[in-house]
Order: C-alpha cells, then sequence, then structure tokens
C-alpha cells in the first residue's frame, strides 16, 4: 500500500501541476477516491471467487490492499489545501 500510495501521489502531483487532460484539482482527487474506495471492492469480489485457491485469495487480498493506497492521494490531502482560516471568527462566520 506504502509503494502505490506513493506512485499515486507523485502522478496525482503530476497531472495536477502540467494539467494533464485537462482535469481540475478537484476532479483528480474524485478519481483517485474512487480508485480508493472501488478498488478493494472489487479485489473482495475477486477474492471471494477464488474458492480454495491460496495462491488466488492472497493475490486478491493483496491487490484490495494496494488500490486502497490511493486514497491517500484523494480525501487525505484536500484538507491542506483547503483556505486556511486565520482566526477563529472566521471558521464560525462560515458554518453560519
Amino acid at each position: 500500500m506504502f509503494a502505490f500510495a506513493m506512485i499515486c501521489g507523485i502522478a496525482t502531483d503530476k497531472i495536477i501541476k502540467e494539467k494533464h487532460f485537462g482535469l481540475s484539482t478537484t476532479s483528480v482527487r474524485k478519481i483517485m477516491n474512487t480508485v480508493g474506495l472501488l478498488g478493494p471492492g472489487i479485489g473482495f469480489i475477486g477474492l471471494s471467487f477464488s474458492k480454495c485457491n491460496q495462491v488466488m485469495a492472497i493475490f486478491w487480498l493483496c491487490v484490495s490492499v494496494m488500490l486502497n493506497g490511493a486514497n491517500y492521494s484523494g480525501f487525505g490531502v484536500s484538507n491542506r489545501e483547503q483556505k486556511q482560516f486565520e482566526n477563529w471568527n472566521d471558521v464560525n462566520a462560515f458554518n453560519r
């Protein structure tokens, strides 16, 4: 998961910086979230069809955990990209 998260992070930064495919930052983050959330689900579906084959079961489990690493390029960094409030009055005004 760590290695895949690093690869996704580098790819995400490159796509955002160089404006590949004309995608906005929000779109790239949503794509990474989709990969990070649907990928493990597909991996677990594959795991359920592996029956008693131990090699396939380990393969699908590893794929599920690996694809979960894309989450860190999605919502994992979104709080760092949001506007930082200068004081708590700004936060309270925003929540009204």
